[in-house]
């Protein structure tokens, strides 16, 4: 993977994926033509490259206020949520797991667990 500012070029099996753009607060599916071309750009520029945009997608990343990973009880008897992991989620998805698989097999939560508490709002 290589990145530059707001655009990142990862391989795949059909070639090369461009993107990165995150635009909070926006929940529809429809491309910004002008935005795709740009990020097209961009990213064959870091790849010192030229070729022909494929099909733009589009997607939305599930996030809290705070930014921050739903993990542990949703308050109601065996009911327990890992949700909102945002853009870089997966970076917090050993602690979220650990946090979430804690909760379901009754073990003391981690010292971490309540700062993903999905009763932490209210």
């Amino acid at each position: 993977m290589v990145r530059g500012s707001g655009v990142y070029a990862a391989p795949n099996e059909a070639g090369v994926v461009i993107g990165a753009t995150m635009e909070p607060g926006r929940r529809d599916l429809e491309p910004d033509p002008e935005e795709a071309a740009h990020q097209v750009a961009a990213g064959l520029a870091l790849l010192g490259a030229t070729a022909e945009a494929g099909p733009t997608r589009v997607g939305i990343r599930g996030a809290t206020v705070d930014g921050l990973p739903l993990a542990g009880s949703a308050g109601e008897p065996g009911l327990h949520l890992a949700l909102a992991p945002r853009r870089n989620g997966w970076l917090l998805g050993p602690l979220v797991a650990r946090i979430t698989a804690d909760g379901i097999e009754g073990r003391p939560p981690l010292a971490d667990a309540a700062a993903l508490d999905p009763l932490r709002f209210p």
